[in-house]
Parts: C-alpha cells; sequence; structure tokens
C-alpha cells in the first residue's frame, strides 16, 4: 500500500505527540496507564476535542475532514430578525478553519468540480442575529459533502422545522452530524471479489479450500460505499442526522430525531418518514 503525500504528513503530525520527549513526559506521568509502553505518553490528538463559536460546538474528526457533530442553540430571537438588521449570508464566506492544522482540514479545493455541494449542519438561517454567528457557520469544520438537491430541499425543510418550533418553544437545542451506514452487497460485486467454489470441499484441512469457504461467507456481509473528494479526501457521508430538543419552561419538553439519505429525497415523502425511533434498526 502506497501513502499519498497528503497521508504522510498525518501519520507525521500524529507521532509528533507520542515522540516529543521530555514536555510528553511531564504531561502524562501522573495519569500514564502503561509508562513502560508510552514512555513518552500517547499521540496527541490531531483535532481538538470540543471547539466552540458564536453559537455552535463542534468536534471535529481529522480522518473524515469532517465534523462529528455540531451543536447549537436557538429560539425565536435568533432565527426572527427584522430584514434591516438581520445578519447576511452574502457576506459571509467559505473558509477553512483557522483553529485546525493544515494537515487535516478541508479546503474549498476539495468541493470544487466534485459534484457535491458545501453542505451545512448548523445552518446560517440559524444566525440572523448576528453576523459573526453567520459567518461561523460557512468555516469548513461546519460543512460537508452533501448532495444538491437534499441540500436545497429536504434538508433545508429539516432545518425550517429547527426554526418554526420557536415559534411555540422558548428555547430548541439542535445536534447534527454526518453518517456512514452499511448497505447491502450488489450482485456484481459478489461476482467479482468471491471466488465461487465448483465442487464440494473434500479435505477441511486444506489451506486453500478453507480460505474459499471464508470468502463464500463474506457474500452475507453489508458494506460502506461513499466517495472521497479533494486532494484532502473529505468523506461523502452516506446520511445526515439531526437530533431536536424543544423546551418551555421548565417542564415541557419535545425531542425527535431524523436520519435522511445523502440524495435526492422525493417531493412526497415528509418528516415522518425519516424520523428515528431509536430501536437500531434504519
Amino acid at each position: 500500500m502506497s501513502l499519498g503525500a497528503s497521508s504522510l504528513r498525518v501519520l507525521a503530525a500524529f507521532g509528533a505527540g507520542g515522540l516529543s520527549g521530555v514536555a510528553a513526559t511531564d504531561l502524562y506521568s501522573r495519569k500514564n496507564p502503561h509508562p513502560e509502553v508510552l514512555k513518552y505518553g500517547p499521540p496527541t490528538p490531531l483535532a481538538p476535542g470540543v471547539q466552540c463559536r458564536a453559537n455552535h460546538c463542534l468536534q471535529y474528526d481529522p480522518q473524515r475532514r469532517t465534523p462529528l457533530w455540531v451543536a447549537e442553540h436557538i429560539n425565536r430571537r435568533k432565527v426572527q430578525q427584522p430584514e434591516e438588521t438581520a445578519a447576511n449570508r452574502r457576506n459571509s464566506k467559505f473558509l477553512p478553519d483557522p483553529r485546525l492544522s493544515p494537515e487535516v482540514r478541508a479546503a474549498n479545493e476539495d468541493y470544487w468540480k466534485s459534484g457535491w455541494t458545501r453542505g451545512h449542519l448548523a445552518p446560517a438561517g440559524n444566525n440572523k442575529h448576528c453576523q459573526r454567528s453567520m459567518d461561523d457557520t460557512f468555516l469548513l469544520s461546519n460543512i460537508v459533502p452533501q448532495d444538491y438537491d437534499h441540500n436545497g430541499d429536504f434538508w433545508n425543510r429539516l432545518e425550517g422545522y429547527c426554526r418554526d418550533l420557536t415559534k411555540e418553544f422558548d428555547d430548541v437545542r439542535v445536534i447534527s452530524g454526518p453518517l456512514w451506514l452499511p448497505s447491502e452487497r450488489r450482485r456484481k460485486e459478489e461476482e467479482i471479489e468471491v471466488v465461487e467454489v465448483a465442487a464440494a470441499v473434500d479435505d477441511p484441512n486444506d489451506e486453500r479450500n478453507v480460505s474459499r469457504k471464508l470468502r463464500r461467507l463474506r457474500r452475507n456481509n453489508r458494506v460502506i460505499r461513499h466517495e472521497v473528494i479533494g486532494e484532502n479526501g473529505v468523506f461523502v457521508p452516506t446520511h445526515l442526522y439531526k437530533v431536536v430538543l424543544a423546551e418551555r419552561g421548565n417542564t415541557e419538553k419535545l425531542m425527535s430525531a431524523f436520519v435522511v439519505p445523502n440524495e435526492p429525497i422525493s417531493k412526497d415523502k415528509t418528516l415522518k418518514d425519516f424520523q428515528y425511533d431509536g430501536s437500531g434498526t434504519l
């Protein structure tokens, strides 16, 4: 397996924390679970844990170059501003997040000519109260590759649903994120990838026959398929999710969750069609 320049930079950055000598020893000496193995401490994370902006917080995934999740708070004041005083998305620009190391962050060039749009997790429309808050939503740490129709239609409807809740509830909190979910193996893949055994296995101890048996069993496994875009290798999620908590005072609460494929959604589908009931099946 060969590694590109980008992968090598990531490995170098990851290893630096575990090989940084005395500083790492001092940092981990009191908490090191295995001083012999981790003499200089564990490798430093490639990205900070939870980082917060003006109106959203997130945790970043340095391998996929996308957020793991983005949390936000909205209310009537934040989403219902007079046009003359509201923040304007025309003044905002998509930018790499300066808090992230260049080795692990996405760039605008990754999205250009990729066939995917730059999809907000914390929407710009939830931040009409403050231009700075709206600008923060255009940082690429808040962005995932999203299907064009999905971004402008169904996902936009879901964002609107969250904003509409502020008309009835005092506070609405939303956590959004990408998912990579498995699907059934395609028949063509079975024919290409799986070696068919022509005859019954006579000798179970024959190493070649055991190998063939195991490869045949793989036909029952599901697979995760997704694209990777740009020089930096930004992962395209198969699905997106939102978890919504609406509160009125300290007593009344409404909670719902949605898991939506990252693809065009028929206009006859409703939010209820993608509501997740917590059963573990999608």
